[in-house]
């Protein structure tokens, strides 16, 4: 709103009398002090107080009333600590920054290091700064109430972003929350790894409204989990065979196990069974059987139920040309009399199809791994950080979806990208899931498809542990954007103080001499200044940040001291509606709901029953498959699993 020109006027004038006022006031204290000097020094009592405007603005502009503010200034100059630094960089014509937090005065001159915080006008090249409400890019923190941090897409730059944060520093508040409400600004895709439910229950509802396809691979709650089933990709794809067979081995060996004969004889029988089990084909019309009956769970009932030598038989029977026969062929090297041993050592790796909610949400396909790069959609995989005995599938399923993605991409997307930008929010990257096939060369290469990686972990221990030797720093290095909440551990803090690098800061010193009573010296003192390296902030400085702040680390850029937000300074925070994990009924559910509707319905009609005797026993049959109370070796008859249609492959 715009000041008229007569209230201009009238502040002006307001402004003017505030100012006579103080001139008026001073200039009476500075008559008072000079009446009490000349009194002082005449032996007589003179009071230089007066009442008169004149004399009292008129002593404001006396060498006294000039002089006493000179003095005050000087005074401060010379004694406090931002006046002697501004006099040593006038006498020695440096140019430094003063850290009154550190107690450090930090040279431009560089002779041991030039890192130093990020400016707010340097950090216009890489940052949107603006109120939350006007950005949609990822907000990375802020620099005060009004200005936010948008991390701009830069050329060369990919958009993968490396989290650390102790629990309790704000990983999933102050970086996944925001991340998610401005991804869905964007409208792009999210693939979440969800500890406990806590990030579904809180936006699948608002992410439904925003016209998101919803979904949620539930290994805490396998009745609230939609349904999928890796062997419909392997139909789609049977390259994927041995990815599947690799990672399933992987994340159900200890490191010693990963390698050796007997991992490797088990792999082949396992590549052999999925190849085999995929092809299955009903003996009477020669078609592939439903994809419930082709699963990871088919694959461990035929190992329990079917002695080594009846599989064996099986796989005899096969025709030459069958691409099961290839790794079937590589087990058999192994002794005859070691079949049962590799079998046995396999089923136990499948042991959790035992549970027959982890087999029904296998065994039905309701998760597409190729939609979030056709159109916006919000994967949920929900996970125990607890228990890891379902970290198999957590890592089938993001391996999956980083070739499945990649592979539509490069044979559908526009110029190799994805038509719908894809970003994988891996939330307690280390705690929750198990390792991920060769992440360190998926997180290197998937940005040129359109995937970005966004990795949360709590400490870079934790990472390395999960990921050994050098993956961790492959990972690390590629992820050009990171953001440090807080650690509690030294390595995690020596990485990023490293990560700060150096400056050089001036430094002051004094020597004194001492003298003889007896010798005819007199004592001396001199001071001395010079620099030296420093880390812009040490490991214990790192350990020390204020809750409320964070680092920020850009490739090619100095590091910003930002603060951290909270979910509730977004304006889409008063908007979000709970939504409990357990309320969703996945479309299996439904299914077996009204089957069972149609049964209790033709218990009041028996003619219908009779009409219907043969659909019912087959339906009865697959209801109680679904609701898990059929034998687990119901419909395994090693005799019939032979008729095997090549053509329909």
């Amino acid at each position: 709103m715009k000041t008229s020109g007569k209230e201009y006027r009238k502040e002006v004038s307001r402004l003017f009398g505030i100012l006579i006022l103080i001139l008026y006031f001073y200039g009476m204290m500075i008559n008072s002090i000079q009446g009490e000097i000349i009194g002082a020094f005449s032996g007589t009592e003179t009071s230089g107080f007066t009442l008169s405007p004149l004399k009292n603005i008129g002593a404001v502009f006396s060498p006294l009333g000039l002089g006493l503010p000179l003095a005050v200034i000087l005074f401060l100059l010379l004694f406090s600590e931002r006046g002697s630094l501004w006099l040593k960089r006038l006498i020695s014509g440096t140019r430094s920054v003063w850290d009154p937090e550190r107690k450090i005065e930090i040279l431009e001159e560089g002779t041991y290091g030039t890192s130093g915080w990020l400016t707010r006008p340097e950090m216009q090249d890489a940052f949107e700064i603006a109120p939350l409400g006007q950005l949609d890019l990822p907000v990375m923190g802020k620099l005060d109430e009004e200005s936010y941090l948008g991390l701009k897409s830069l050329h060369g730059m990919n958009k993968n972003i490396m989290v650390y944060g102790a629990p309790g520093t704000g990983k999933s508040r102050g970086f996944v929350s925001p991340f998610i409400l401005q991804a869905a600004k964007r409208g792009e895709s999210m693939i979440i790894t969800d500890a406990k439910a806590e990030l579904y229950e809180k936006y699948a509802h608002w992410l439904g409204r925003q016209g998101y396809t919803v979904k949620a691979f539930n290994l805490l709650d396998f009745e609230n989990s939609d349904a999928w089933n890796v062997l419909c990709d392997i139909s789609a794809d049977r390259n994927l065979v041995q990815p599947v067979a690799q990672i399933i081995i992987d994340n159900t060996s200890s490191e010693t196990e990963k390698t050796g004969f007997w991992t490797e004889s088990e792999k082949n029988l396992l590549m052999a069974l999925l190849l085999y089990v995929q092809s299955l084909t009903d003996p009477k019309t020669g078609e592939l059987l439903p994809a419930s009956e082709r699963s990871l769970g088919a694959i461990y009932r035929l190992l329990s139920a079917c002695p080594i030598l009846q599989i064996d038989d099986l796989f005899r029977r096969l025709p030459a040309d069958h691409p099961a026969l290839g790794p079937y062929g590589i087990f058999k090297q192994a002794g005859h009399q070691i079949w049962g041993n590799i079998a046995t050592g396999l089923g136990s790796r499948l042991s959790v199809f035992q549970n027959e909610l982890v087999d029904t949400i296998t065994k039905y396909n309701e998760i597409d791994l190729e939609l979030p790069g056709k159109q916006k959609c919000a994967y949920f995989c929900i996970l125990s950080d607890q228990n890891d005995s379902m970290g198999f599938l957590s890592s089938l399923f993001f391996s999956m979806l980083f070739l499945r993605l990649s592979d539509y991409a490069r044979k559908e997307g526009v110029h190799g990208k994805l038509p719908v930008e894809v970003n994988v929010i891996l939330d307690e990257f280390s705690n929750v899931g198990g390792k991920l096939l060769n992440f360190k060369q998926t997180i290197s290469t998937v940005r040129s498809r359109g995937i970005n990686c966004q990795v949360i972990v709590q400490s870079i221990a934790q990472l390395a542990d999960r990921y050994p030797k050098t993956e961790w720093l492959d990972i690390v290095a590629n992820c050009d954007t990171q953001l440090f909440l807080g650690c509690n551990d030294s390595m995690t803090a020596k990485e990023i103080s490293d990560r700060c690098g150096f400056v050089t800061v001036r430094t002051s010193g004094s020597s004194s001499r001492v003298s003889s009573v007896f010798s005819g010296n007199t004592g001396g003192s001199s001071v001395s200044s010079g620099s030296v390296r420093r880390p812009l902030m040490t490991p214990d400085e790192i350990l020390r940040l204020p809750k409320n702040q964070a680092l920020l680390f850009v490739r090619s850029l100095r590091p910003a001291r930002i603060f951290k937000i909270e979910p509730e300074e977004h304006p889409e925070s008063g908007n979000l509606v709970q939504a409990r994990a357990s309320d969703h009924i996945p479309r299996w559910r439904q299914e077996q709901q009204e089957k069972e509707n149609r049964k209790s319905a033709q218990s009041y009609h028996p003619s219908k029953e009779n009409e219907q005797a043969g659909s019912g026993e087959k339906e009865s049959r697959e209801n109680q498959v679904l609701t898990g109370k059929a034998d687990r070796r119901d419909g395994i008859d090693c005799e019939t699993w032979t008729e095997i249609n090549p053509d329909q492959l």
